[in-house]
């Protein structure tokens, strides 16, 4: 009797551990991936440069990248038109000749950035708000650059995920007149889905460039990466925070209708997603993992 006993207490508590793990194991798949703060968040900043020079701006991004913006024509290309007359401007499109950009990986060290392939940076913060870059470009002479830090998008949550270097995964377009669907692809490559829109327009196709990755910054920057190798500078801001939606300019010309929503799915991805009418509904769902 007193080993039976001992048995169901055995079975019982074998029972309310197994019960246990369990809902452990189930908390711990309901619960949401853990987006981490990027490397060089506190030391991300863009600097206007003041007086006479060959350079706009110097900006390092939260991710660890170094954009140079020099006066002069850029080698930048973008995404093009979808086709003739529209009146929009793409979240991935930039026809920006005004300006040159480099561009590469930085590392920081107090108050030196290392900047791959370029040289280093030295800040010398003066008693107001500007400063003094000292610029030692690898081979040449260095040479002191006043300059102004640009004001920084308040700090929130949704911003904090938002800002920093993205890929490119996929991109899903679906292109309707009234109620039917002429047009529905995915594609790891934004250049196919021009190709596509271009032959849905009767447009003759030419070669284009495909996104590889996305780039916002606390500073409003908003950067598109190309499989070329350039690279398209715009600036963003958030139209309606709560909502989770923003705008964004290319070459300083803010759309109205350049809408795009953000959110964050459970794989960790960025999500934006563009809609625009014209003669076609078109509706745009860019997919992202961050880039590390």
């Amino acid at each position: 009797m007193k080993k039976n006993a001992l048995i169901a207490l055995s079975m019982i508590m074998l029972s309310v551990f197994s019960f246990t793990f369990t809902s452990c194991g189930d908390d711990d798949d309901d619960e949401e991936p853990v987006i981490t703060t990027p490397k060089y968040s506190e030391d991300a900043v863009r600097y206007e440069i003041k007086g006479t020079s060959d350079i706009a701006s110097i900006e390092f991004t939260e991710s660890g990248m170094y954009v140079i913006t020099k006066k002069g024509k850029s080698a930048a290309k973008g995404f093009g038109k979808f086709f003739k007359g529209k009146s929009y401007k793409s979240i991935t499109r930039s026809e920006d000749d005004d300006y040159e950009y480099i561009h590469g990986k930085y590392t920081k060290n107090g108050d030196v950035y290392t900047l791959e392939g370029f040289g280093t940076i030295t800040v010398v913060k003066k008693e107001d708000v500007n400063v003094s870059l000292q610029i030692q470009q690898t081979g040449k002479k260095a040479y002191t650059l006043s300059a102004q830090p640009t004001e920084k998008i308040e700090k929130s949550d949704i911003t904090t995920k938002l800002c920093r270097t993205w890929k490119c995964d996929s991109i899903n377009l679906v292109c309707t007149k009234g109620d039917t669907v002429v047009l529905n692809r995915t594609s790891t490559k934004s250049a196919k889905l021009r190709v596509a829109v271009d032959s849905l327009y009767g447009e003759k196709t030419h070669e284009h460039e495909s996104c590889e990755e996305f780039i916002f910054t606390t500073s409003g920057s908003y950067l598109v990466k190309y499989d070329d190798g350039t690279l398209g500078v715009a600036q963003w801001k958030w139209k309606n925070e709560k909502k989770d939606t923003l705008y964004y300019a290319w070459e300083g010309e803010w759309d109205e209708d350049g809408v795009v929503s953000v959110s964050f799915n459970k794989n960790n991805q960025l999500v934006l997603v563009e809609v625009h009418n014209a003669t076609f509904n078109e509706h745009h769902t860019y997919y992202f993992t961050e880039k590390k």
